[in-house]
């Protein structure tokens, strides 16, 4: 028994298929360049607020130090579930295209349903990219704090 024939689309429907894709792709590297972004101030401000507890001798700047690294992380997490959402949207959209026989809500891009967007965003949390990152300068910021408060 031969496999079944898939119905390929004609070529202007394999275009529209294409800047759909493309549509995704560049939501998708907005929301990577936007992750990089918030990354760089996480170092710059845990930096400068470490730098500033240890020039006017205040332990307590390393506490607001912590909190930006928690907002920067939590923005960081919201990111990577955007992003997520929309490869997955993505990889739907191409799944549809090939069983599509209405294309007049094809093309939109879809913002995930709240529900999702907070499963997502606790996968996201937990992603050892963000844990790793983040961990790295609460740590970095917990054992610089230590050493300068309690030798000097």
């Amino acid at each position: 028994m031969p496999p079944e024939e898939i119905e390929r689309p004609d070529p202007e429907t394999l275009e529209l298929l294409s800047k759909q894709v493309d549509r995704y792709q560049a939501v998708v590297s907005r929301l990577a360049g936007n992750s990089l972004q918030v990354k760089t101030w996480s170092v710059t401000l845990a930096g400068a607020l470490a730098a500033v507890a240890v020039n006017e001798d205040q332990p307590g700047v390393f506490i607001v130090a912590g909190v930006v690294l928690l907002a920067f992380g939590g923005l960081d997490a919201y990111y990577l579930s955007l992003e997520r959402h929309f490869r997955e949207a993505s990889t739907r959209s191409v799944e549809r295209a090939r069983h599509a026989s209405d294309w007049s809500s094809f093309f939109e891009l879809e913002a995930p349903p709240d529900e999702d967007k907070i499963k997502l965003l606790r996968q996201s949390i937990g992603s050892p990219a963000i844990r790793a990152f983040y961990g790295l300068l609460a740590a970095l910021l917990l054992v610089a704090g230590a050493l300068f408060f309690t030798v000097f």
